[in-house]
């Protein structure tokens, strides 16, 4: 992809390949200079330096996206429902395979009832619910 996406000369990057080949760098070093490089392309070169530093705090630091879309939560308040109506599951069998596999959590809890209800509006934070589901998906839950 270096030879695609990049504007390194061919020895820069056989050069990169023994290092990784080594041990003197790393994979993921190698496959983040990439990314940072191609954002920067298409972006500019802070939105690289950006992107870059937010994947390594969301997915290295484990901490939560600073962008997270916010999604109503359905009439029933069923949590399989808002998985589908979020565009997080295609349906609610997968919806309800997600939450019984232990892989959703709301506001840092697991949930592996897949008949869970949201709290009554009384009892939601002001920013709504957080929720996520795998690693990857994350969507802020409010009620209309």
């Amino acid at each position: 992809y270096y030879e695609l996406c990049s504007d390194l000369s061919l020895s820069e990057i056989a050069r990169m390949k023994q290092e990784v080949a080594g041990g003197a760098l790393h994979p993921k070093k190698a496959k983040v200079d990439l990314a940072a490089r191609i954002a920067a392309d298409f972006h500019g070169e802070a939105a690289g330096r950006q992107a870059s530093a937010e994947f390594d705090r969301v997915f290295s630091g484990r901490e939560t996206p600073d962008d997270i879309p916010e999604c109503a939560i359905p009439a029933s308040g069923r949590l399989d429902e808002f998985l589908v109506v979020s565009g997080v599951s295609s349906s609610n069998t997968q919806a309800r395979t997600l939450i019984a596999a232990g892989a959703v959590a709301v506001d840092g809890e697991k949930v592996t009832d897949a008949k869970w209800i949201f709290p009554q509006t009384s009892e939601a934070p002001a920013t709504g619910h957080l929720v996520k589901a795998g690693k990857r998906q994350w969507r802020r839950a409010k009620r209309p």
